[in-house]
């Protein structure tokens, strides 16, 4: 598979390839078994989403709006869709046939992938934001729950990543306490 579920393609795109020679009945077959179509889905694409809370959240912190208390409950949701993606096993990337021979080698999206997806736009909205910074952290704390030691280390890197931007913004002191205990309570949590 050349692209992921989600992905944009031009009109015309190469979205698969065969290594074999095929004839026009397979190669029907391959092509009704990748679906195109003008919208995603949640139910073919998962990690859809998770994009849809991040616009939502984007939004309300956009100037325009200044909904911290939206981009909050929006973050909340967000938690929620990648401990439910991260809980899942989700397609291997390759699929085998019966007797163990590679038959499709997919572009799965790793934890990585989907962490950075959710969570980097709306850090970098955030930066002025004590309440959504801290919530933000508060999320990332509580994926531990559903993390393996390599994703806790994805965590701890988005972490970090906030702690940089709130060691760049002055804040009044009770919200640098309020930023320190989050960081602090996250990092314990995720060892």
């Amino acid at each position: 598979m050349d692209c992921r579920p989600g992905s944009f393609v031009l009109a015309d795109s190469v979205v698969a390839r065969v290594d074999v020679a095929l004839d026009a009945s397979e190669v029907a077959a391959v092509a009704a078994a990748v679906r195109v179509g003008t919208t995603r889905t949640i139910d073919h694409d998962p990690e859809f989403a998770v994009h849809q809370m991040v616009e939502i959240a984007l939004r309300a912190l956009s100037p325009g709006v200044n909904d911290p208390y939206t981009a909050i409950n929006a973050l909340d949701w967000i938690g929620d869709a990648v401990h439910f993606l991260a809980g899942v096993s989700g397609t291997p990337p390759v699929l085998a046939d019966t007797d163990g021979r590679a038959r499709v080698i997919t572009r799965a999206a790793c934890f990585a992938d989907l962490i950075k997806v959710a969570f980097d736009q709306i850090r970098q909205a955030a930066a002025d934001s004590p309440a959504v910074t801290a919530a933000l952290v508060r999320v990332l704390g509580q994926l531990r729950a559903v993390s393996n030691p390599d994703q806790r280390a994805v965590l701890v890197e988005h972490l970090d990543a906030v702690a940089e931007a709130v060691a760049t913004r002055s804040f009044v002191r009770a919200d640098e306490t309020t930023l320190e205990a989050s960081l602090n309570a996250a990092r314990l949590a995720l060892g």
